[in-house]
């Protein structure tokens, strides 16, 4: 029955062309209004995940000591022995902070945070640019991306007398440099100069950027020295755990179950649950905008429809006399209603991807030059794509304007099914 109704159905909408038009034209507005209100959410989303940083830093979890009931108790090695077996965790980087330390290369000091951490681990922190592995035995060491910057030198005096410095960039990988240590004792202070060897620099994107990384026991070695202190192994306490997830997906999911520990956590993982959150409802407000204009196109489809049956009248009669039955003639109407909407939403899809190609390409490249300006105040050509429309986005827009608009039609299509044979054969 289905195969006789759609060329039916097909040849009806045909006899009301300027009308059908019209009501396409409307529902394809509608449909283009909810998809690219939720394509600009998608984009803004991607936009606010890609400045969080690689995906490397999406899958780490900061736990940094133990909650309410012992808050500022440092982490231990029994803490790291549990916090490796919790599900999805694929590894631990325990890490210690150098006390009282500085950066020394040549005649430039910079005053940087310099932390130890197990050889072993390495991996798991970053990549070398040129793609050797990562080792670090005693006396060594690996920068971070930018452990050569905006190191200071002592250059001129002010007009006081005071001396003047100013920043300078190094290159940590062919100037030697040393680690500064500093032990106050009894109000006096020693300084001690380190040589270390560095083997290294990592890729950015890690969260030593701005770091020096020594082998861990080496800084327990130099603390105990700053503190005047025996290192113990026994007691070995860590300023910070960083959990490697084995995945982004489960980063939430593992980091809560830190927190039922009664550890506290932190991470990007958990502001990027945070944006996401908020960008979820911020497509529905959107996308519940752009509904609003498909609801009203809907009430076009409706007219339409109940323009069509009050026409169509006899024809409905003379269906029935002929052994067409309720169920024949509602779905007819509703195939109709239905044919309308398809159409609307697949024009209307062809329309949002030219207006997203468009938009996409100002907004990348604006007008620039001798009297030219740009399109928006900001540099939005970091963006990989500020209007994002997924295949998936595109069938509910189809889906929905169909649904919408049968439904607009399931009233006049009722009217039309009930109406009795003799008294439609009465219209004129």
């Amino acid at each position: 029955m289905l195969s006789q109704l759609i060329p039916l159905a097909f040849s009806n909408l045909l006899r009301m062309r300027m009308r059908l038009l019209l009501t396409i034209g409307g529902v394809t507005i509608g449909s283009s209004a909810v998809i690219l209100l939720i394509a600009f959410a998608l984009g803004l989303q991607s936009a606010a995940e890609s400045s969080l940083g690689s995906s490397r830093v999406l899958t780490e979890i900061f736990v940094t000591s133990k909650g309410d009931t012992t808050a500022g108790v440092r982490l231990t090695s029994d803490d790291a022995k549990k916090l490796v077996k919790v599900p999805g965790v694929q590894a631990i980087i325990p890490e210690i902070a150098l006390q009282n330390a500085a950066i020394v290369a040549a005649q430039y000091t910079a005053y940087r945070q310099v932390v130890g951490l197990d050889p072993a681990v390495l991996q798991y922190v970053g990549v070398l640019p040129n793609g050797t592995p990562v080792t670090m035995a005693s006396g060594e060491g690996i920068g971070g991306s930018d452990l050569g910057k905006n190191f200071t030198t002592v250059t001129s005096t002010d007009a006081q007398g005071k001396p003047k410095s100013e920043p300078v960039d190094v290159d940590v990988l062919k100037t030697p440099i040393q680690v500064q240590i500093t032990k106050i004792s009894n109000q006096t202070s020693t300084i001690r100069l380190v040589d270390v060897k560095l083997n290294g620099q990592f890729s950015s994107g890690t969260n030593y950027d701005n770091m020096l990384i020594l082998p861990l026991s080496d800084v327990l070695q130099l603390n105990a020295w700053t503190s005047g202190t025996k290192v113990d192994p026994t007691k070995t306490s860590y300023d910070k755990i960083t959990v490697i997830v084995e995945s982004r997906d489960v980063t939430r999911k593992t980091s809560l179950a830190i927190q039922k520990m009664g550890y506290l956590v932190s991470g990007l993982g958990e502001l990027l649950d945070q944006i996401n959150n908020l960008f979820s409802t911020m497509r529905l407000v959107l996308g519940g905008i752009g509904l609003i204009a498909l609801l009203i196109a809907a009430s076009g489809v409706a007219n339409t429809m109940m323009m069509a049956t009050l026409e169509r009248a006899k024809e409905i009669g003379l269906m029935k006399a002929v052994g067409a039955t309720n169920q024949d003639i509602l779905g007819l109407f509703l195939l109709e209603a239905g044919m309308i909407g398809c159409a609307g939403g697949l024009t209307g899809v062809g329309l949002s991807l030219m207006i997203r190609d468009v938009i996409n390409h100002a907004l990348k490249n604006p007008a620039s030059g001798p009297g030219g300006s740009s399109f928006i105040p900001i540099d939005m050509s970091k963006l990989t794509e500020p209007v994002i429309i997924p295949s998936n986005l595109m069938l509910i827009g189809i889906l929905l304007a169909t649904a919408i608009c049968m439904g607009a039609g399931l009233y006049p299509a009722l009217w039309a099914a009930r109406l009795p044979p003799v008294v439609a054969l009465k219209q004129e």
